[in-house]
């Protein structure tokens, strides 16, 4: 079958080679119906030798179809190389004892089945190669962009620790937590800078502490 994206030249290659295989097919084949009448087949020397080409053919296209389909294809390939075989016997035996001659129709039925085989299999399209990766900038390259060290993450205040000096400096400080918000929140930011512990935990524990004075 034709690709849409091929070239002329390469139309042009592909239906001169399906013209070379069918041309083969026909001495071939002539051969084998002549060989027949020569042996007595009469009217049946056409089915014979049609039987015999449609063998060789059908039973390579069913190997391939089925060794791309995953299957076992021993026997298939078998009786493909046996009608081949006895295609190639027969149009050496109809040339006679005529060397040259038999090679000569050796030789059609050998360019049939390779030619076919090429058309048919050899040529599939190749799956796609995927894109490589981009490479890795390295940090400190000419053209590297400069790379900015990820924000630390304050570790969580634990009950001990920072976490037990952020409530002794809440509670040292409890008055200036009830005053106006503005005055709370700069509270509660010095005491999570001085002691290391994170704004939220601050917040967190003051409005406990806030909530103990209600109760």
């Amino acid at each position: 079958m034709s690709d849409p994206g091929q070239s002329i030249q390469e139309r042009a290659a592909e239906a001169f080679a399906w013209t070379a295989a069918f041309l083969a097919w026909a001495v071939c084949f002539i051969s084998e119906v002549r060989l027949a009448l020569e042996h007595g087949f009469g009217a049946l020397s056409v089915l014979w030798a049609l039987g015999l080409d449609a063998t060789a053919l059908s039973c390579m296209f069913l190997a391939l179809d089925g060794a791309r389909r995953g299957r076992r294809t021993a026997e298939t390939w078998a009786i493909a190389g046996a009608a081949t075989v006895a295609m190639v016997t027969a149009n050496i035996l109809v040339a006679g004892g005529d060397v040259v001659g038999a090679l000569m129709h050796a030789t059609a039925p050998v360019l049939a089945v390779a030619t076919w085989h090429a058309l048919t299999h050899g040529r599939k399209a190749r799956a796609p190669q995927p894109e490589p990766a981009p490479e890795p900038v390295v940090a400190g390259a000419p053209d590297a962009e400069p790379s900015l060290p990820a924000p630390a993450r304050r570790p969580r205040a634990r009950a001990t620790g920072q976490g037990a000096r952020a409530k002794a400096l809440l509670e040292a400080r409890r008055e200036a937590l009830q005053a106006d918000p503005v005055e709370r929140a700069a509270v509660i930011r010095a005491v999570a800078g001085e002691t290391g512990a994170s704004v939220q935990y601050v917040r967190k524990q003051a409005a406990a502490l806030a909530a103990k004075e209600i109760a």
